[in-house]
């Protein structure tokens, strides 16, 4: 009999938090799941950690990559092979409440749903944890149009505060399967793509019919430096050009016939900026300005004098500001 949820878990060099991660997927009190731990070529013994929890407990099965794939491809390989009726995500170095699944579960069972989403929370370097709630009792159709919005548009967390800027991240939801393998959902290579968990998001929501919220904070997601979006690549222009191809391909396929063109087009400037300020901040001012001008001259820069054009391009920062005045 296929189990209640597949929880894919793709695991690298996680020291020692995998242990408290994956002790905290077994203490679930749901206990109808498997865990999917995909082992992306581990090099610090995180593979023989999984593997002596594979031996122990029967839910967890173990795929093993046969070169580094990173965490996009590598949870494509879970989904490929995943039972369950609905399908969570973790990453290997966090933790979640014992109740989390069976809440979840239970809430898209009684409405139906195709996604379930609850409130993220962060724990930062000091051990303070910060939490990042969504609007509660939003409908169910606003609150669809709401994650999407922020999705496409590419706006950041705000902590503390309850804003739908939280939902770039699927590993406070549950997808139902199905829902997956009709449209053929997948994650894109985040070796050439950032963020990636958007992305897979926005296709998710996009097709979605039922989504429900549960105003409750489940899963802990720790902050570190070793963490992907801290480092160079992740947000470099190559990956970010990238990104924004594949959400403008995304959007030309919509479903719900909603234009979202104007929140791509903040999307855009979002992102580009982002590019350039990493740029900046790891190869410094010279590096910074050669990026500049290849953005002038890239396929983007009319989309960003349409952006300028709009009332939100006068809402920004006024470093984005400055930034899109100059490209415009």
């Amino acid at each position: 009999m296929s189990p209640k949820i597949s929880i894919i878990l793709p695991v690298y060099n996680a020291g020692e938090y995998l242990a408290p991660c994956l002790d905290s997927l077994l203490a679930q009190t749901l206990r109808d799941i498997e865990i999917i731990v995909v082992l992306d070529c581990p090099t610090d013994g995180s593979d023989r950690v999984a593997e002596d929890y594979a031996r122990r407990d029967n839910r967890i099965v173990l795929l093993k990559n046969d070169r580094n794939l990173h965490t996009g491809l590598s949870r494509n390989r879970g989904l490929d092979v995943a039972c369950g009726e609905y399908v969570g995500f973790a990453d290997h170095d966090d933790v979640c409440a014992p109740d989390m699944y069976e809440i979840l579960y239970s809430t898209a069972q009684a409405g139906q749903a195709d996604v379930v989403i609850s409130d993220a929370c962060e724990i930062l370097p000091d051990g303070t944890r910060q939490y990042c709630p969504l609007p509660a009792e939003t409908p169910a159709e606003g609150l669809r149009r709401a994650v999407l919005r922020s999705l496409v548009s590419g706006r950041y967390s705000v902590a503390g505060i309850a804003t739908f800027d939280n939902v770039n991240s699927v590993w406070t939801e549950l997808v139902r399967r199905d829902l997956l393998e009709k449209h053929h959902i997948r994650f894109p290579d985040n070796r050439k793509a950032t963020y990636e968990d958007a992305l897979f998001n926005v296709a998710v929501w996009l097709y979605a019919c039922r989504v429900v919220h549960v105003p409750h904070s489940f899963y802990f997601h720790r902050q570190h430096d070793t963490n992907t979006f801290m480092q160079y690549d992740y947000k470099s222009y190559a990956r970010m050009d990238a990104y924004l191809r594949i959400l403008q391909d995304t959007l030309k396929e919509a479903p719900d016939g909603c234009d979202y063109t104007q929140l791509f087009d903040e999307s855009v400037l979002r992102r580009l900026y982002g590019a350039f300020r990493n740029e900046l901040h790891h190869k410094g001012i010279i590096q910074a300005w050669r990026l500049f001008l290849q953005i002038r001259r890239s396929a983007w820069r009319p989309v960003l004098r349409r952006f300028a054009t709009t009332s939100n391009a006068r809402r920004l920062a006024p470093g984005k500001r400055l930034f899109l005045f100059l490209l415009a």
